[in-house]
């Protein structure tokens, strides 16, 4: 992970940091809860292929973001709050995909 810790089943991002999913878990689901996500942070799905940017999608607590028909799971705490805020997909610059907390343009 770049930027953060990892403690009972809770990654904690720390100020602008990306998480690399590598360092938790294989591909389809996180297997710890997201803490600390805020707007600017990354999450790096290292196993989920970017394809199309084919849409992250949330919700409540969780976030599945989907390329080429395959589909990760993101996991958020319950103080976690993303109003006014949209998710980005870009490819990571390897075989993976980055989806990124951004404000809103709507």
């Amino acid at each position: 992970m770049g930027a953060g810790t990892v403690s009972g089943g809770i990654a904690t991002v720390l100020g602008g940091g990306t998480l690399d999913a590598s360092t938790l878990v294989g591909s389809g689901v996180f297997g710890v809860t997201l803490s600390g996500f805020a707007i600017g942070d990354t999450a790096n799905l290292t196993n989920l292929g970017f394809v199309t940017s084919d849409g992250a999608t949330p919700d409540g607590l969780l976030l599945s973001v989907t390329e080429g028909g395959t589909t990760d799971t993101l996991t958020f705490t319950s103080d976690t709050n993303f109003g006014g805020t949209a998710w980005t997909l870009a490819p990571d610059g390897n075989s993976g995909t980055d989806v990124t907390l951004v404000v809103s343009s709507g």
